[in-house]
């Protein structure tokens, strides 16, 4: 069974085994859900219709309630988890989800960001990474409508709090190697 709006839930340390039941529906029926991202204390479930925070330890405790509802999530791939927040495109730009709430964090590069988001492809080609011990979220996109890949990279600096960029840099993915601790 597939529920559009279902968030799932496996059994107790055997999760790949999802009994039925065991699916929230969150939200709108008709609107899928992107990204569940784990913080400290919850997970930020981001959907096309609104951002939720999930909470709870067990069975009982089990509580999903709406943490935004005019915030809506945009390119599944660019939502990371970094400095205890959800990170990621949304209808209003890029945005910074916390326990207790939203904040735009684009606002000095907003002209690119909304261009950027009226890209066709800009779903399925944009994508990012975080880095903790560098203090650093990379946005991969688009830096023009007809790019057929990610041709453009944004780096926020979470010490500066500022954006650097765009570089040319074509880019498909990102991925920490937590070995090395590097990008």
């Amino acid at each position: 069974e597939t529920i559009l709006n279902g968030l799932y839930r496996s059994k107790l340390r055997d999760y790949e085994a999802v009994p039925e039941g065991l699916a929230d529906e969150v939200g709108d029926p008709s609107r899928d859900g992107l990204r569940l991202v784990p913080l400290k204390d919850s997970l930020i479930l981001i959907k096309e219709d609104g951002i939720w925070r999930v909470t709870g330890e067990s069975e009982r405790t089990f509580s999903i309630k709406p943490l935004e509802t005019t915030v809506f999530g945009r390119a599944p791939a660019t939502w990371a988890s970094f400095d205890n927040a959800a990170w990621g495109l949304s209808t209003q730009g890029l945005v910074r989800v916390t326990e207790s709430g939203t904040e735009r964090i684009s606002r000095p590069i907003d002209d690119k960001i909304a261009a950027l988001l009226t890209f066709p492809n800009v779903e399925t080609l944009s994508h990012a990474v975080a880095s903790e011990s560098d203090g650093l979220y990379h946005l991969g996109c688009q830096l023009l409508s007809s790019d057929t890949k990610a041709t453009g990279l944004w780096v926020f600096n979470n010490v500066t709090h500022a954006w650097t960029g765009p570089w040319t840099k074509p880019t498909k993915c990102g991925h920490v190697l937590f070995s090395a601790d590097r990008i």
